[in-house]
């Protein structure tokens, strides 16, 4: 596991804000959940091929996929902004802003399930990260408590966001890397030998001196961390010799090659200052390419309500409107969705959001249109039913069956698998995938093990081999489905929870 430690600030005169991540240590004896999983690979790992070719091809999603997300206001930010009702607006602004981002560019969106607000700060029963600002309480700290805070809620969210007023000295940011879709809290051991508590949590700060706008770029900024995306490589950034192991995102055209400065200020440059409001081709490839393994949490568009601001105009069909073609620009040439959110006469949905629609009209099911094909042999494809204009839910084959892995799914000589949650897979291959471990090769695969149930309070754990630091738990847990391993319940299935 890696933390991000992103946006920081110089001095305080200062209009740009800097990453200071390059100066958290990491601990040698927990560096499966500490390190960076491509900087501790080396170019010609088997494991960062296997990455490569298993997840780069599936890429994001081919239609709409929502991450659903909660939302905490600690009392700093809430006085920053003057109220509840204000510090809720500005919030829900931000994920506004943050999930056209997503949705333009991945096809993802970020839905926000709930907003919860700590006005108080002396309050005894709010929990442990409600606190004032202070240097004895810093942004780790606060990202730990909440994180620990979030692992009680059992709300199906795939991440929770933080906002708070305090910095901590110049950073301005933290998130967990690949931590997306992880709803519960594990301990590990800090740097500084403390437990600190992991999830799929990020912290947003807005001290006083950073503009409200800038407070979307740096949530967009820790999302994408938690989506796996590094920072983008800057001309300061200090990249290790020989351009094989980089510690940030090149902008060289060939993979693995030197360490190469973006020419673009994008959302994960390290620096506020951003020319382009979008990520990179590097971080986006990031980002699609783990999609396959860390989005499981990933659902239709509409399958849980949502909090949000009504605004007709950015794109997203919200309550009270029958399209949304996203403004004067977006509807210039669109026959089906007028500016002010409203079907045009005749029209029965729009074929921009409507993945059932054509022409306007919604597609008869004598046409057997395929509107979400399928991804693999334990995925079904869907078909428009002539009745919505949406897409039915995504149907998988029964976890459980026998499938047979191709050749880049392949682990070893490990050619049949079984179906979980849509995937064809194994124990070893997500071991193998998730793996934060240099040196795990094709040929361990016979010792990785499962040993879930009797770990970690009963959840159905990543618990892997590796040459270097033996049986060790990794972030995650395994795809809902997978058969958990060696334990005292044999038929132990993912997601497992101790009555």
């Amino acid at each position: 596991m890696y933390q991000s430690s992103d946006r920081t600030r110089p001095d305080s005169n200062a209009t740009n804000y800097v990453c200071g991540s390059d100066s958290l240590p990491t601990v040698s004896r927990d560096l499966l959940l500490h390190a960076d999983p491509l900087t501790s690979l080396q170019s010609h790992s088997p494991f960062q091929m296997l990455m490569r070719r298993q997840t780069a091809p599936r890429g994001c999603p081919t239609s709409k996929k929502i991450v659903y997300t909660g939302v905490a206001l600690d009392c700093t930010y809430i006085t920053k902004h003057g109220s509840v009702q204000a510090a809720r607006e500005r919030a829900l602004s931000n994920f506004l802003s943050v999930s056209n981002l997503f949705s333009k560019q991945f096809n993802m969106q970020i839905g926000v399930l709930d907003v919860v607000a700590f006005p108080q700060c002396n309050d005894t029963s709010s929990p442990a990260f409600n606190v004032p600002c202070s240097p004895a309480f810093d942004m780790g700290d606060r990202l730990s408590a909440f994180s620990q805070w979030r692992g009680t809620r059992q709300d199906g969210a795939g991440l929770w966001h933080l906002y708070t007023a305090c910095s901590s000295g110049s950073t301005i940011g933290l998130a967990w890397l690949n931590m997306v879709c992880n709803s519960r809290a594990f301990s590990q051991a800090a740097a500084d030998g403390s437990t600190e508590y992991v999830s799929g949590t990020g912290v947003t700060a807005s001290p006083p001196s950073l503009p409200p706008d800038g407070e979307w770029l740096i949530t967009a900024h820790e999302i994408g961390h938690n989506m796996g995306g590094r920072h983008d490589c800057t001309p300061n950034t200090d990249c290790s010799s020989g351009g094989s192991n980089l510690g940030c995102c090149s902008c060289a055209a060939a993979a693995g090659g030197a360490c190469n400065a973006c020419s673009t200020s994008f959302v994960m440059n390290p620096v506020t200052r951003v020319d382009s409001p979008q990520f990179s081709p590097c971080s986006a490839n990031e980002i699609c390419s783990r999609y396959g393994v860390l989005g499981t949490c990933f659902a239709d568009p509409g399958t849980r309500p949502v909090v949000s601001i009504s605004q007709c105009g950015n794109g997203i069909v919200e309550d009270g409107e029958q399209c949304d073609c996203g403004g004067r620009d977006g509807c210039a040439n669109n026959a089906c969705c007028n500016t002010n959110c409203t079907l045009k006469a005749g029209a029965t949905c729009d074929d921009k959001s409507d993945e059932c629609c054509r022409s306007c009209q919604i597609v008869s099911n004598s046409t057997r249109t395929m509107c979400r094909p399928s991804r693999g042999e334990c995925d079904r494809p869907e078909f428009c039913d002539g009745t919505s204009k949406l897409c039915p839910k995504d149907e998988f084959a029964p976890n459980g069956n026998t499938c047979q892995l191709t050749g880049e799914g392949v682990v070893g000589n490990v050619t049949t698998g079984t179906c979980a949650s849509g995937q064809c897979t194994t124990r070893d291959q997500q071991c193998i995938l998730r793996s934060q471990v240099a040196g795990v090769n094709a040929t361990d695969i016979d010792e990785i093990m499962g040993e879930c149930p009797n770990l970690f309070t009963g959840q159905c754990k990543l618990f892997c081999r590796s040459n270097v630091f033996g049986c060790r738990p990794l972030s995650g847990s395994f795809l809902d489905g997978t058969p958990c391993g060696k334990s005292a319940i044999p038929d132990c299935v993912a997601p497992f929870l101790n009555p």
